[in-house]
């Protein structure tokens, strides 16, 4: 990975990460397999923008990829998407 990407990665703020995890969360509620191009096109954004926040996340534990580079949250990225679920909702 480059000072590029690096620094990329470092601009995803949590409020981004939760938004994110929200999205594929409701996402889930509606497929089984999500990709980061699904994700861009739900939200909104380029791929390339998803990719990157994609490759923070993994960094930081909230997601994975399979081996089909369908997207799966970890617990502690469910954990988020439904408490910033709720946070919404309300």
């Amino acid at each position: 990975m480059n000072d590029i990407q690096k620094n990329r990665m470092k601009q995803i703020s949590m409020e981004s990460r939760e938004d994110y995890l929200e999205a594929l969360f409701q996402l889930r509620e509606k497929q089984n397999d999500i990709r980061s191009s699904d994700l861009a096109l739900f939200m909104g954004f380029s791929r390339a923008s998803v990719s990157q926040a994609v490759l923070a996340m993994e960094k930081d534990g909230l997601i994975f990829a399979d081996g089909k580079y369908c997207l799966h949250m970890t617990d502690a990225g469910r954990a988020i998407a439904e408490n910033t679920r709720r946070k919404h909702l309300f």
